[in-house]
Order: C-alpha cells, then structure tokens, then sequence
C-alpha cells in the first residue's frame, strides 16, 4: 500500500505543570481524536494526547482505565496513542506515568476521516486512487473508480487485533459494522471497511465514487452506527461544465457560515472556474473569460486558482452592510446558479502564517512596527528559514526575520474585514471605491469609522491606527502594544471584536516570557 501523507496536527498544551519537591509531574489537558481533532474517543482510536513533561519516550505508561495504551509518537506536549481496544465504553480516565487522572469517555463508535494539506473549504481526504496514486487537487479522483480512504474509530473488528499490533496484510480484517460513505450527497458502494494492513489503529475503507458525483471539490462524509466523521473535501474530476460555487468565505479566517463586509477580501470555492491559474492582473474583474458578480457588481479579481477551484476577490464596497446579496461566477461555459450570503457592517479575519511542521497552528501575520520583522515563534522562523533574533542580532529594520514579541512592543496586526475605511475615519465620508487601492503615500489615511477591540491572551490590548494598509484594497492594518499583563508563549490566543460583535479568535501570536 502506498501510503498517504496523514495530517497528525502537533497542538500546544496549555496547562501548566504541577511540580512536587523533586519532581515534576506529567499534566494532561486535553485527549482528542486523532483523525477529527475533536473529543469522541472509541476503544482502538488512535488519539492524540496534549500536556506538559508527557515524555519523549513511546515506552512511557499510558494507562485507560486497568487498560495499557499504545504509545506511537512521543514529545513532551504531544502522545500520540492507540487507545486500548479492550477498553469498556463509557467513562474512563487516562494518565500517562504517575500523571493526575484526566476524565474522558469513550463511544463505541468516534469516526475520524484523516487528512492531507489541502485548500479552499476544508482538508482534502486522505484517499487513494487504484493506481496507488494520492488523491488531491493534480490527480482528482475519477467518478466510477475504486478508492481507498483512511479513517479512525470505525469500532471493533472481526477478529480483534490486539492493541499496539499491526494489522496483518492478509488475510484482510474486517470491521464488525459496515459503514456508509457520501460524496456530494450520494450514496458510494463500498467494499471493504477493516484495519489498514500494517497499520497500528489505522482503518480502510474502499469504495466506488458514484458515477454522478460532479467534477471539483466535493464534500465525502462517513457514518457508521450512527455516529458521523467532519465533512471532508475529495478533489473530483469533472468535464466541461458551468461552474459551481461551493461556498464564499472570509478570505483570511475561511470562517464557515460567517457573514461577509463589503470592502473586504473573500474566497470562492467551488469547481469548473475555468481552465487557467491567474494570479496577478488586480483589478480587473475578469480573467480568460471567468469573472464574479455580487449583486450583479463586477468584484475585482486578486486569484483565479482554476486547478483548485479557488477564486479571491475584492468584495464590492457598494454592497449593502446587513441582509442578503447573491454571488454569482461565469466562465466561457456558463453562468453558476446564485449564491447566496450574508452581509455584515464588519466581520473581521485575521490573515496567518502557516506552518507545514504544525498545521494546526495559526499564526497571526504581525509584524513589529515600522519593520519587515515578523512576530512569530522561533520554531516558524526556523522552518521558514528567517533569520531570528531581530532585535537582538543587529538586523537591519527594512530586513525580514522573525520572533516573538516582547510586552511593551508596538505591532501591526494584518486581517481583512473591518468595515467602512473612509479619510480620516469621517462617519460621513466616501468609502474606498471598488477597484481602487488606499495611496501608498499615506497623504490620504483610510480610518475605520468603527474601532476594533484588541485582546492578547485575554488582555486588552491599546488601538492606535485601525485602517486600511496604504497601497492595499480589502488589506486593513490594526496597530497596538503587547500589553503588560500578556501571558507567554509560541501560541497566545489574539482576538479581534468590532462593535456589531463579529469578532476572529482563531489566531494565535508568540510572546516572550
């Protein structure tokens, strides 16, 4: 079996360590699914465990219940383990050596589809064509053929393979209940579900995509007796056909269901949005052909990502700040059926750095003020091959490089979707027109009307400019000082509010102790 390449997210445990005269204690504060991220754990689940001084070593004791885990990966914040499949469903405790007992309970079923890093409205399944080939947005799966998914927490099987053990290759090893799968809302057949051979914890599930599944992203979901897995994304070749949208999302948080700003910057996902990737040309309203109205305004076009069906945009500033607008994409083929979202004064997203070793981590893009360096952990810094110690190491403030931030320190918070931006913040001033950007000479300043509330790890923080970046369009830049009272850490939660309660809390920034 060619393997897949899995999403096993590295979290950061927030709990402090419990210390005792010459000891330090081992502290769990959070055990989570492993293929979903969320808290249904089963007997035979692969789960991720998070905490402080857990060890670096897989034969530490991990106990469930009177019942011994299996350790698969070791750090002192993260176990990975296979949760033993003889436990009783029901509540339990986990410790790991002599750790205080952390409660959880297990289900009987916790089904957790695994992931590869992908784009647009969520992770792309971890999924095989029969050529062994991976599936993604370059080798979309094909209507019809038999495909290979990978999964957790699909329950017991039939015989049981013992906790920590392999799979054996063959014969092949079922699962005692049969799941179902659904790719667009279809019904797929399926023809195997069991352990993965050679896998500790891992199962397979094999099916036909059903020859009606249209071409682009599709959503895929797995049930099985009764309880369902987070909807995923499998790539799907399509033909020659008008365009679909999916959804249009925030183009920094990809907040699902959230209302949208004019002014601000979004992302369309669906498929058939044309044959060519166009990354420049802003702003213009149409690329080869494909272009997205609003209301029946042309928005500018930033990306037209047609290998992954993927197009952002300037929303128009025209638009209505509360009710509905409808959204439509053309291409050479045809006109989508309209789309319909909800529109806001403010809904503010914060944009990211991310991070390949961590993908769960969401590091906001922060620079310090008036400098190229970026704020953000020395560990992002390194993968990202940037020089690290700015202050410190004598680099020049036009330079990039990266750390974290100091209390004290003046930063600029990048994030889109803060509302009106009118000269100097004037509630009865003209709003940026569509398709133009703020001057890059700052002789005219576009202020928020509205002020954003700013809070690092859970302090206030003090706003200073809250405005459109010079020289950008749907870009605003949120200056503040890292206040006092910040906690530290490579992962401090950051939230930003605007009066009409849309907030983003999904980033993170890195302070120093």
């Amino acid at each position: 079996m060619k393997s897949a390449r899995f999403t096993m997210v590295l979290l950061l445990a927030g709990s402090l360590c419990q210390t005792l005269p010459g000891q330090t204690l081992p502290v769990i504060s959070g055990v989570f699914n492993g293929g979903s991220f969320d808290s249904r754990l089963a007997p035979g689940l692969l789960a991720d465990v998070f905490g402080n001084n857990l060890g670096t070593d897989t034969s530490v004791a991990v106990t469930v219940g009177d019942k011994q885990a299996k350790v698969t990966l070791a750090i002192p914040t993260q176990l990975v383990i296979e949760i033993p499949v003889d436990a009783p469903v029901g509540p339990a405790a986990i410790r790991v050596g002599n750790s205080p007992p952390f409660s959880i309970t297990l289900l009987q079923y916790a089904p957790g589809l695994l992931s590869q890093s992908g784009t647009g409205t969520g992770l792309v399944a971890a999924a095989h064509a029969q050529s062994g080939d991976v599936v993604d947005i370059f080798n979309p799966a094909i209507p019809g053929e038999s495909l290979a998914l990978y999964a957790v927490g699909l329950g017991p099987t039939n015989p049981v393979v013992p906790t920590g053990t392999p799979a054996p290759v063959t014969p092949q090893v079922p699962t005692v209940a049969p799941p179902g799968i659904t790719v667009a809302g279809q019904a797929a057949a399926i023809q195997f579900s069991g352990a993965a051979p050679a896998q500790i914890g891992l199962y397979q599930v094999i099916f036909t995509l059903p020859a009606g599944v249209p071409g682009g992203n599709q959503p895929i979901m797995l049930g099985i007796g009764g309880a369902i897995s987070r909807t995923l994304t499998l790539p799907v070749a399509g033909r020659s056909s008008p365009p679909a949208i999916g959804a249009v999302v925030n183009g920094a948080s990809f907040a699902a269901n959230a209302p949208l700003a004019p002014g601000s910057f979004a992302s369309v996902f669906g498929s058939s949005f044309g044959s060519i990737d166009q990354l420049t040309g802003f702003p213009a309203t149409g690329f080869a052909g494909v272009s997205v109205t609003f209301n029946g305004i042309g928005a500018p076009l930033v990306h037209v990502i047609a290998s992954s069906g993927q197009i952002n945009l300037v929303i128009p500033s025209e638009l209505p700040e509360s009710g509905t607008v409808t959204v439509a994409v053309t291409t050479p083929a045809g006109t989508s059926a309209s789309f319909t979202v909800n529109m806001a004064p403010a809904a503010p997203g914060i944009f990211i750095v991310p991070s390949s070793l961590i993908p769960k981590r969401r590091t906001a893009a922060v620079l310090f003020a008036n400098t190229a360096w970026k704020v953000m952990p020395d560990a992002l810094a390194q993968e990202l091959s940037l020089p690290g110690h700015c202050h410190s190491g004598g680099i020049s403030r036009a330079a990039i490089c990266g750390e974290p931030a100091s209390a004290g320190d003046f930063i600029q918070i990048y994030m889109t979707g803060l509302g009106r931006a009118t000269p100097n913040g004037d509630p009865a001033g003209t709003p940026l027109p569509t398709g133009t950007v703020a001057p890059a000479d700052g002789k005219t300043v576009y202020l928020t009307v509205s002020q954003p509330g700013v809070s690092i790890g859970g302090v206030p923080a003090q706003v200073s400019f809250s405005g459109l970046a010079p020289g950008f369009a749907g870009l605003y830049q949120v200056n503040v000082q890292v206040p006092a009272g910040a906690p530290a850490g490579d992962d401090v939660p950051l939230n930003v509010t605007m009066p009409n309660g849309q907030a983003d809390s999904s980033t993170t920034i890195a302070i120093r102790p």
